[in-house]
């Protein structure tokens, strides 16, 4: 199932978001994707992350025409993680309307995480931008 996150036990999270991706959009579509994150984030924060990067990219497949572009990056840095994804889009989002579409389950997920999503839209980009304070207490103890 595509949903399942077992490819992250296969393969690093960069390589699993790329498998997602590439199953969700035809080989011209034009993507950027650059997910660095510490390899000793818990099972569970990289489950629920790579979770919130699914919702994105079926978003973006969703509102974007032709699927022809998404550029996502996921940093980890002292700070903590920041998530931001750019596409183009049919139509200006309502963001109102967010209750009603699958960005209710990527504000769900970043929320139960403590993190913050912010969201800006215009006639033609769609932008998310997600930030988590550090993980500390999320690393696997080794």
């Amino acid at each position: 199932h595509r949903l399942d996150p077992s490819r992250l036990k296969e393969l690093s999270f960069q390589e699993a978001g790329e498998w997602y991706l590439l199953t969700f959009f035809p080989k011209e579509f034009s993507y950027t994707l650059n997910l660095e994150l510490a390899e000793r984030l818990s099972d569970f924060i990289k489950v629920q992350l790579y979770r919130i990067l699914q919702e994105v990219i079926a978003n973006a497949k969703k509102h974007s025409p032709n699927g022809r572009f998404l550029r996502i990056t996921m940093k980890e840095d002292s700070s903590g993680i920041t998530l931001k994804a750019e596409t183009k889009v049919f139509y200006e989002v309502d963001l109102n309307q967010m209750k009603k579409s699958g960005l209710k389950n990527i504000d769900l997920r970043v929320k139960s995480l403590g993190g913050e999503l912010s969201i800006e839209s215009t006639d033609s980009i769609f932008k998310i931008h997600i930030k988590f304070k550090p993980f500390n207490r999320y690393y696997e103890e080794n």
